[in-house]
């Protein structure tokens, strides 16, 4: 009779035993993916945030048109499309506001983090996507601070 050292949970026909490793693996790897998924719709919100701190004649998008970024596949072009109408949104805005239009409202790092986005399809990539998308929540966030912060026109 031989014994084994892996604890049995489950049995599968091709798999063979699942033990206590593999199921802390799985749940490590599911608590990673609900982790990134409430990190992805907070910034999600932040965009949103952004583009509701501008007054309607500023907006060249529905602030709900940011939540199309959740659908697979969907994401892979309206990151694009988001990121440049969002930035041209807080452009105007700026505008419309008189404040000093010295930067690119994130355009520039939002479609670093959309292109970076596409490629972390190779793991090692990853790294690069989540520095990008970092930076952009940032970029956007202190813009939105300035917003806040100075009168409407």
């Amino acid at each position: 009779m031989k014994t084994s050292t892996t604890i049995m949970l489950a049995e599968t026909k091709n798999l063979g035993p699942i033990g206590l490793p593999e199921l802390l693996m799985f749940g490590l790897g599911a608590l990673l993916l609900c982790g990134l998924i409430a990190a992805f719709v907070l910034y999600l919100l932040t965009l949103q945030k952004a583009l509701k701190e501008c007054h309607p004649d500023s907006q060249e998008m529905a602030p709900w048109v940011i939540w199309l970024n959740l659908i697979p596949i969907v994401s892979n072009v309206t990151v694009f499309i988001t990121t440049i109408l969002l930035a041209n949104s807080l452009k105007n805005e700026f505008v419309r506001r008189g404040l000093k239009v010295d930067q690119g409202f994130g355009r520039g790092l939002g479609i670093a983090t959309g292109v970076s986005a596409l490629l972390s399809v190779l793991p090692i990539l990853l790294p690069i996507f989540l520095v990008f998308w970092i930076l952009h929540w940032s970029a956007i966030k202190r813009v939105l601070v300035v917003l806040k912060s100075s009168p409407t026109a």
